[in-house]
């Protein structure tokens, strides 16, 4: 539709064609004025307060600024007649926070567009829109050609279709309808004659489908062939016998007639054609097999693949596992030899601490001398220290309290000594 052929410009569109957003193909501008040493890039919004569908790269700010085409599938299959555009000046040496602001904003409505050259001078701070049917940008942007063989369409320019737009040199407007010459013009077909094309396609159709029927109806009674006895009563096959002169039979040989095919030549032909056939089945079936077969063993590749992994993995736990056994292993053996140091040093500590109760409880028997008598009493530093048998009123209560106190003070400092409660 874009690309119709015309005698004296390159597009020319119908009134109610609309150019539409899936038609973009690219977006360049002329000289945009910035800070110099910065970069430019652009984004396309579907209204002035929407996020961004599409961000460009960014490239150098000179005189004529070029993106890469544009791949964004919200642009594929997008209906919309009008897109804004944002350009945005980037600049490194600020805060990146603040580094982008916009230098250049359009709201653009595609059906208001102009067609130009690629060629053609544009002002600064202008938009080019590369489409499917050529280069359009705003007219207001276009400057004056200095050669005058050059021209450009202007396709509408936001008014009316039935608002005429002042002309300049090398210009065309666009209206709802247009004039040519005769000779430029060809006659449609009426409605008689496309009734009589509809027709003849119709009966070509239904020739079509009777051919078909006979030819299913052939070869389901091919079959018949392969009876030699049906072959040889078949009249078909039999050559009528009579008389014919000696003109006619010097026409037939010139004429060079093929001859009928031998019935057994034809027999051999059907076999033939039966085995190619089972061949090709067993040919179709193998490579059935053989897809089967590619695709079992692209599984176990895979299986084999991840099994390799796994077995990586595992080998490393295994390598980090026996290293930290290797370090407990030499941490064991110095505490073994620390322990064993610490044996020694607890037996000559128990062997000094033996000795040393064995010499208290020497002093202590020293302090506290316990003697037996003949008699079978006990006796201590002096005082006698009944039993509970031959205890009497006639020994003193002072003393028996002074031999109890001797004894529980001894007890009690051989309990302190030998490191053993008393109940």
């Amino acid at each position: 539709m874009f690309n119709r052929s015309c005698r004296e410009s390159t597009w020319s569109p119908l009134a109610t064609q609309q150019l539409r957003l899936r038609s973009l193909v690219q977006v360049t501008a002329g000289r945009i004025n910035c800070l110099e040493e910065t970069k430019i890039y652009f984004t396309l919004h579907l209204s002035a307060m929407s996020a961004p569908f599409y961000t460009s790269e960014k490239v150098e700010s000179g005189a004529d600024a070029k993106w890469q085409e544009i791949h964004s599938p919200t642009i594929v299959k997008s209906s919309a007649r009008s897109v804004c555009v944002r350009i945005w000046q980037h600049d490194l040496s600020e805060n990146p926070s603040e580094s982008d602001r916009v230098v250049v904003f359009w709201g653009v409505y595609f059906s208001g567009l102009v067609q130009i050259e690629e060629t053609a001078k544009i002002r600064d701070n202008s938009l080019v829109f590369h489409m499917h049917g050529g280069c359009f940008t705003a007219a207001e942007s276009v400057m004056e050609c200095p050669e005058r063989d050059n021209k450009f369409l202007t396709i509408a320019n936001g008014e009316s279709p039935r608002t005429k737009v002042k002309k300049s040199h090398g210009m065309k407007c666009r209206f709802l309808f247009r004039k040519e010459l005769v000779s430029n013009v060809s006659d449609s077909y009426n409605i008689f004659k496309l009734l009589s094309l509809q027709q003849k396609q119709r009966q070509i159709k239904n020739k079509r489908e009777a051919s078909k029927e006979i030819i299913d109806r052939i070869s389901v009674k091919s079959p018949v062939c392969l009876n030699l006895s049906l072959i040889g009563n078949t009249a078909l096959f039999q050559p009528q016998r009579r008389n014919i002169g000696m003109g006619r039979q010097l026409t037939r040989l010139l004429s060079q007639q093929p001859e009928r095919p031998d019935p057994e030549v034809i027999l051999r032909a059907q076999k033939l054609r039966k085995k190619i056939e089972m061949a090709k089945f067993r040919v179709r079936l193998l490579a059935a097999e053989r897809d089967r077969a590619r695709t079992h063993v692209r599984q176990l590749e895979e299986q084999l693949g991840r099994m390799c992994d796994t077995n990586i993995e595992t080998e490393s736990w295994l390598m980090a596992m026996y290293r930290k056994l290797s370090r407990e292993r030499d941490n064991f053996l110095q505490l073994k030899v620390a322990v064993a140091a610490h044996h020694d040093n607890l037996d000559t500590v128990r062997t000094q601490l033996t000795k040393r109760r064995q010499h208290l409880l020497r002093e202590l028997s020293d302090i506290y001398e316990v003697r037996q008598h003949d008699g079978g009493f006990y006796t201590i530093n002096g005082i006698s220290l009944p039993d509970s048998e031959s205890f009497t009123e006639s020994i003193p209560a002072m003393s028996v309290s002074v031999a109890l106190g001797y004894a529980a003070h001894a007890v009690q400092m051989c309990s302190v000594i030998l490191n053993i409660p008393l109940r």
